[in-house]
């Protein structure tokens, strides 16, 4: 075998290995927010891997309450509130969204910190947070 071909297998068999990340929605609306923040206050409360959750859980509960209510009184397509209501709402929804931002940053610090480079364990982590991830199990 000449060099050319051991080059050619070498570039065939090497693999990039992407790293596991958490993936947020690009567009988040107030539903979708208010979806993906519940899901993961419910599955980060007493969540081992995560005891000490920064943002505290206690306080994503308070926005989504306060984004739910901010919701309730913009009202419905039929009966929709006043402007006022419909900035108040997406003040709440932009205030939530980055609470949910700090928490999945505080998530990939801590499964990166505990795990180093174990990637299949770092994604199992993740997952158990309630955020999505690049990868597929």
């Amino acid at each position: 075998m000449d060099n050319q071909q051991e080059a050619k297998i070498i570039k065939f068999k090497k693999k990039r290995v992407t790293k596991p990340r958490i993936v947020l929605p690009k567009n988040m609306n107030t539903s979708t927010c208010l979806s993906l923040a519940g899901g993961v206050v419910y599955r980060m409360t007493n969540n081992s891997y995560f005891p000490d959750p920064s943002p505290p859980l206690d306080h994503i509960k308070e926005a989504i309450a306060s984004t739910r209510l901010a919701q309730a009184k913009r009202g419905t397509l039929r009966n929709y509130g006043s402007s006022e209501d419909v900035r108040e709402m997406h003040r709440q929804t932009k205030n939530l969204t980055l609470l949910i931002k700090a928490l999945a940053k505080y998530v990939e610090h801590v499964a990166y910190s505990t795990l180093g480079n174990d990637h299949m364990s770092i994604n199992v982590v993740l997952t158990s947070s309630g955020f999505a991830t690049n990868r597929k199990r």
